[in-house]
């Protein structure tokens, strides 16, 4: 999926399913969304209040670094076991570093009901 990442976090900000596991992480959302045609109105409300009208994203922006962060290090990892194994890509050989190496396309908040 490179140069794409994908990383499922939890509500406390911990990593559910890492950026190595991108295809779980679509196969959830796919049975999260199957079925539903339309954006649920009451869900979308409460996060605009919430997020005051979208001009506070604090948290979810907080998500985001944690994400990040759990790919880079996940990265200095794998580049480190990838000494030992042929079968291991470090994303530093590929230049991700820091956070400025990313960008969002695109992000999911899932509330319950």
């Amino acid at each position: 999926m490179a140069p794409y990442y994908l990383v499922y976090m939890g509500e406390g900000g911990e990593p559910v399913l890492g950026y190595m596991q991108g295809k779980r992480c679509l196969d959830y959302l796919k049975k999260l969304c199957q079925g539903k045609t339309e954006v649920l109105a009451e869900l979308a409300q409460n996060l605009k209040k919430e997020t005051k009208n979208y001009a506070n994203m604090k948290a979810y922006s907080s998500a985001f670094q944690l994400a990040i962060e759990s790919v880079i290090g996940k990265s200095q990892e794998v580049g480190a076991a990838s000494f030992f194994s042929t079968e291991l890509v470090s994303l530093n050989a590929e230049g991700v570093t820091s956070q400025s190496d990313f960008d969002i396309v695109a992000f999911v908040i899932v509330k319950r009901k």
